[in-house]
């Protein structure tokens, strides 16, 4: 009922990490060996790593069995939940990864997804894009040498596009789409009930939706899908368009593909779009698309979309 044990077993855990990550860079002991650097990795600290393995062990399983055998081994930490940085991201990613796996043998857990969404606003329209990458004010000038790139792509768009919500990087240029293209695109943005100071919501988005972080985390990214998959949006339907991006962004392209989503990054975009596509675990990925910095090539991986999902 304490998490004393990690710091007595510290080496035998960072032991089992390295044997578990030659067994996954052989092709053996999957998905297991992903699930236990999940759980490891969690034990000791490092939540981002873990949710990277999580969703990889994810991907890798066949039947419903695997998640929900990782799930209720995870769910024994509960315990020491408060002591454990991202416990509830872990659990939300099991519970949507088994929702949209394996929609006949979740055995309720999608009705479990269901409540956790924000229920106070209306269910999000397909097709939809989900635009990811670096929202730091330091990236300023080299986030705006995409903006014409994107403008191009989404300008004949119609349906949703997601982002952060914030006046500063890719996040900023989703406002200047939604501003370009007021009526046929409604954009929604993601951001923590507590944010910085210095942080800026921006007002042109069509939607600002609140989750219950303390700061920018994991949770907003989770929360995205758990939104999409109670609005009944496939998440195999849903692009995601990338550039650079960070710790979150990173997650958020391996949680997508892991879900079944189309993940289009612009190759040359630095940060965690490059260190993606050099990942032997995701890189092969068929839903993993690498795109060159030219908009007709991103406004054909978007598609037209179309004004609302087919009944």
């Amino acid at each position: 009922r304490d998490t004393s044990f990690v710091l007595m077993m510290g080496n035998a855990i960072q032991a089992t990490i390295a044997r578990s990550r030659d067994q996954a860079d052989v092709g053996m002991n999957l998905p297991w060996a992903f699930y236990d650097m999940g759980l490891f990795y969690f034990l000791t600290g490092r939540p981002y790593e873990s949710l990277a393995a999580y969703a990889k062990a994810i991907q890798s399983s066949s039947n419903s069995w695997m998640i929900k055998t990782s799930l209720d081994t995870f769910n024994k930490l509960n315990v020491v939940r408060n002591a454990l940085v991202g416990y509830e991201w872990a659990r939300r990613l099991f519970l949507i990864g088994l929702a949209v796996n394996f929609p006949t043998t979740n055995d309720g857990k999608l009705e479990e997804v269901k409540k956790l969404a924000l229920t106070r606003y209306e269910q999000i329209r397909g097709p939809v894009v989900i635009m990811v990458g670096g929202c730091d004010i330091s990236l300023g000038q080299q986030v705006q040498g995409y903006r014409e790139l994107l403008l191009a792509a989404f300008r004949d768009f119609k349906g949703t596009v997601i982002s952060c919500g914030i006046t500063e990087g890719v996040s900023g240029l989703i406002g200047d789409i939604q501003q370009e293209c007021p009526g046929t695109i409604k954009t929604i943005g993601y951001i923590p009930q507590l944010i910085p100071p210095s942080t800026v919501i921006d007002k042109r988005y069509g939607e600002i939706r609140y989750t219950e972080g303390t700061g920018f985390s994991a949770l907003e990214p989770l929360q995205k899908w758990i939104d999409l998959i109670a609005s009944g949006v496939d998440p195999g339907q849903v692009k995601i368009l990338g550039i650079g991006g960070g710790i979150i962004e990173a997650i958020e392209y391996r949680i997508a593909l892991a879900l079944g989503a189309s993940v289009g990054v612009i190759k040359g975009s630095g940060y965690e779009v490059e260190k993606l596509l050099l990942d032997d675990d995701w890189n092969a990925s068929k839903k993993l698309a690498p795109l060159p910095a030219n908009p007709l090539i991103a406004k054909a991986f978007i598609g037209p979309g179309r004004s609302e999902l087919p009944r």
